[in-house]
């Protein structure tokens, strides 16, 4: 079980490791009539405007865990900061939505220690990781709501991680493929709660690194930016 705690433990990526970004594939499928529900009042009807939402990383400890170039390689962050993500009609996540982790270190082939020529930096400021403008959506994936994360334009990484030239598995990582973010309790999204504790579906996902199978080892906490009770009906 790769799940550690990293509670939206993604990247989150995230990512994460995710912002939350989501999007319909071909073996997922959106249902006419999903809908976020926020303290009982059902979005899609226009009974709750748009509702912001934010999430932590479990423990503090996601991780994406994947090989290059055959080295073994984890990108581990710490803290997220979700910007301009909301739950939206239709069972929607804002497109054009992002993720910001911080506290961020690579490490290779196992070692406790981050590699220093690896250090992951955006705009050339150290140790922050900024995924790629997304989109979102609740999904039913074998009967279960879930949620899709992909990068709002077609054919566009999730995230570039960016390091030096001395990096042994390369001054720059792309991070592509889908995300696919599920409760951590089969259809505990469609519960009243006011924070969901969420991770990655790693059976459906297709997220890679640097063209390489990848998954991230944690959980995420989202919860609305007031403390409301929400919940997702994908039927």
């Amino acid at each position: 079980m790769v799940r550690s705690k990293f509670g939206l433990k993604a990247l989150s990526l995230c990512l994460a490791v995710a912002g939350l970004m989501a999007f319909v594939t071909s073996s997922a499928q959106a249902e006419v009539g999903a809908r976020w529900m926020v303290s009982g009042q059902n979005i899609e009807a226009g009974k709750a405007g748009a509702t912001p939402v934010k999430a932590s990383i479990e423990n503090e400890t996601a991780s994406l865990l994947t090989t290059i170039l055959g080295i073994a390689t984890k990108i581990l962050c710490k803290q997220v900061e979700l910007v301009g993500v909301s739950l939206e009609n239709e069972g929607a996540v804002t497109k054009g939505g992002k993720a910001k982790l911080s506290n961020c270190a690579i490490y290779l082939e196992g070692s406790s220690t981050a590699s220093a020529p690896c250090l992951p930096k955006t705009a050339g400021v150290n140790d922050i990781i900024e995924t790629s403008k997304g989109k979102g959506l609740l999904v039913l994936f074998g009967g279960v709501g879930e949620t899709l994360l992909r990068a709002e334009e077609e054919g566009k990484p999730l995230v570039v991680t960016e390091s030096s030239a001395e990096c042994a598995v390369g001054q720059k990582i792309n991070i592509t493929g889908e995300i696919i973010l599920k409760d951590c309790g089969a259809g505990k999204v469609t519960e009243e709660k006011k924070v969901h504790l969420l991770e990655m579906d790693t059976v459906n996902s297709t997220l890679k690194a640097s063209g390489q199978k990848a998954i991230i080892d944690g959980s995420v906490n989202l919860e609305t930016t007031t403390g409301v009770v929400w919940n997702g009906l994908p039927a």
